[in-house]
C-alpha cells in the first residue's frame, strides 16, 4: 500500500472511488461533492485542503482522507477551553 498526497490528475479516479462507496458511507463521509468538477475546484491552487490517497499495488485508490489547513472559526473557543492556542496557519482539522 502506498499513501501519497492527492494530485489534480487524480480527479477521475477519486470520483470513481467515491461514487462506488455504499450509500451508508456516503451519508457519513461527504466532505465535498463526488463529481470531478467539485473535486478539482476544492483542490485548485491555492487550496486550504490537502487530500491523501491510499493506493494498492495496482495503483487503485483504496482509501481517501481530506485535511483542512487551519481551523474552523467556531472551533477556536473549543481549543481555548482545552488550554490550546490554535494557529490558523499551521494547525489542521
Amino acid at each position: 500500500i502506498t499513501v501519497r498526497t492527492f494530485q489534480l490528475q487524480d480527479c477521475t479516479a477519486l470520483s470513481r472511488y467515491l461514487n462506488q462507496l455504499s450509500d451508508a458511507t456516503k451519508q457519513r463521509f461527504a466532505p465535498h461533492d463526488f463529481d470531478e468538477q467539485s473535486i478539482e475546484q476544492l483542490y485548485q491552487n491555492p487550496s486550504s485542503y490537502i487530500g491523501f490517497l491510499a493506493l494498492d499495488n495496482n495503483e487503485t485508490i483504496i482509501a481517501y482522507a481530506v485535511v483542512k489547513i487551519g481551523h474552523l472559526s467556531y472551533e477556536a473557543s473549543r481549543f481555548v477551553a482545552y488550554g490550546l492556542q490554535p494557529d490558523p496557519l499551521t494547525d489542521a482539522v
